[in-house]
């Protein structure tokens, strides 16, 4: 399969390429520092339409190709993983929507994030993390059965002070179970919604991350996505189709961190010639030279597949979709690892990223 990229591709890619010059690499330690975006940089990802990147076009949005998409993560993680992440964050809570969403649905949502707003998926709760079908927010279905009220707490939701719109799961069931998991549309205002606290993380820091409260929330029947008890479904299938974008953020970080490094080790002076003329510091950089070439051909194989039908199994029952992503993500840690060493102590300086 050939995974090289079209001119449509490589000019969508030297665009990202320059706005996270021009706009992003410039002010990347102080987001990270201050724990948010840039100001006015939000316009500029959206007047490139990095926001609405997975909606369908005839829906308002861009319609890119998986293989896009994960080439301009990456592009946008070389500059900084936290607007990497709060970019695919809209993606990712796009999906549940083109997933499950009635066309009626679709246009409303997605005209909200074609008006230049940022979304959330809303999904973990403090009790609940892998284990979707414990989802303890609840929705109880209203006597006259025209709504749901929402009652709960949902944390680490990436986008949540940010966003104007969310889909949010929540179980119909008195009893957490995966079968009373269902999806709803939520705005931003409405009452019974608030915001939580804003986390306080130890990286991706420019990515806002916050808590979500509903205490009696009513959201209308016509804000369901699917039927009743299908979240859980909705939810997994986003999760198949937004995982393998992670791998290539993750490329994206360690590109960024092999490029760092070598530039060091070209200026840092020891026993009277820079650190890069000695054996093992070049040993090191060759094998940080190897690794995002081969998460490269990782990621960009398991990113070529529909929407619907991202994992791909194997005969022993794994998928390519779950290993390529430990694989870039260990891979990931492996090359930033590997980065601070030639830079000894001026490493866990912050100023140095």
């Amino acid at each position: 399969m050939d995974f090289a990229f079209n001119d449509e591709q490589q000019e969508l890619i030297k665009v990202v390429r320059d706005l996270v010059q021009k706009e992003i690499v410039p002010y990347a330690s102080e987001m990270d520092e201050t724990g948010k975006l840039h100001e006015g940089l939000l316009d500029k990802l959206a007047a490139q339409g990095l926001l609405s990147i997975a909606i369908p076009e005839e829906f308002g949005g861009v319609g890119l190709d998986a293989v896009t998409i994960a080439a301009l993560y990456e592009e946008l993680a070389k500059g900084c993983a936290g607007v990497a992440t709060s970019v695919a964050a809209n993606a990712l809570a796009s999906y549940p929507v083109i997933i499950a969403g009635n066309d009626e649905q679709k246009q409303r949502y997605f005209d909200i994030i074609n008006e230049d707003h940022l979304a959330a998926f809303a999904l973990t709760e403090p009790g609940t993390g892998s284990d979707a079908g414990s989802v303890s927010t609840r929705a109880a279905k209203t006597e006259d059965g025209s709504g749901y009220v929402l009652n709960g707490t949902k944390c680490f939701i990436t986008n949540g002070a940010l966003a104007e719109v969310f889909v949010v799961f929540a179980n119909t069931r008195k009893t957490p179970s995966v079968r009373g998991l269902t999806a709803f549309i939520v705005r931003k205002g409405t009452p019974g919604f608030t915001i939580g606290k804003a986390e306080n993380k130890m990286g991706i820091r420019a990515s806002n991350t916050t808590e979500l409260i509903f205490q009696d929330c009513f959201v209308p029947v016509e804000d369901r996505l699917g039927r009743e008890g299908h979240g859980f479904r909705i939810a997994m299938e986003t999760l198949d189709a937004a995982r393998p974008f992670v791998g290539s953020i993750s490329v994206g970080i360690a590109e960024a961190a092999f490029r760092a490094c070598s530039e060091y080790a070209k200026v840092r002076v020891q026993f009277g010639k820079p650190i890069a003329s000695f054996e093992m510091v070049q040993a090191m950089i060759a094998d940080m030279v190897l690794h995002p070439i081969r998460l490269s051909a990782i990621s960009g194989g398991i990113r070529r597949r529909p929407l619907r039908s991202a994992l791909l199994k194997r005969s022993d029952g794994t998928s390519t979709t779950a290993s390529g992503l430990q694989t870039s993500w260990t891979g990931r840690i492996w090359i930033t690892t590997k980065r601070c060493m030639p830079n000894g102590s001026v490493s866990k300086r912050s100023e140095v990223g």
